[in-house]
């Protein structure tokens, strides 16, 4: 059923783990720092520091948006998975980790598995990667900024 991708981006930033994965799951904020993303709770009434596994937000990253269900929150980790099933699923996942280059700061990881029949389009040398990997680099020095100020 297709292969599967996978794909990161990491950043490290001057500010403690806490602080950057508590500024990162402020979505209602997100827009103020980031004008591409956008993470908003499906449940009336919802916020993000809410959020519990199985619930579903909706993502909008660049112009696509899609609905994921949220697999993990934990101090270190936020997950989610979305899905067309069988053409393209991906497995996103956010960590936040001590840095071992930037003391007392955070080494920012995205990374996401992609399967399903269209999970070619995020391989080596195709464009969908490439911009991928452009809008997440984005993102995460937007974060960087927002949590260093």
């Amino acid at each position: 059923m297709g292969q599967s991708q996978s794909i990161s981006t990491q950043i490290d930033i001057a500010a403690p783990p806490f602080r950057v994965r508590s500024t990162f799951m402020n979505f209602e904020n997100i827009p103020t720092y980031h004008k591409d993303w956008k993470i908003v709770p499906l449940k009336p009434n919802q916020s993000s520091q809410s959020l519990q596994p199985g619930d579903s937000v909706k993502v909008t990253m660049g112009g696509m948006s899609f609905l994921p269900v949220i697999n993990e929150i934990s101090n270190d980790k936020f997950v989610w998975t979305g899905s067309l099933p069988f053409i393209f699923t991906g497995q996103h996942k956010f960590y936040f980790a001590n840095s071992q280059a930037t003391p007392g700061g955070t080494t920012f990881v995205q990374q996401e598995t992609f399967s399903g029949l269209l999970a070619f389009l995020m391989g080596e040398g195709w464009s969908m990667r490439t911009s991928t990997i452009k809008g997440w680099r984005a993102f995460d020095e937007s974060l960087k900024r927002e949590c260093e100020k």
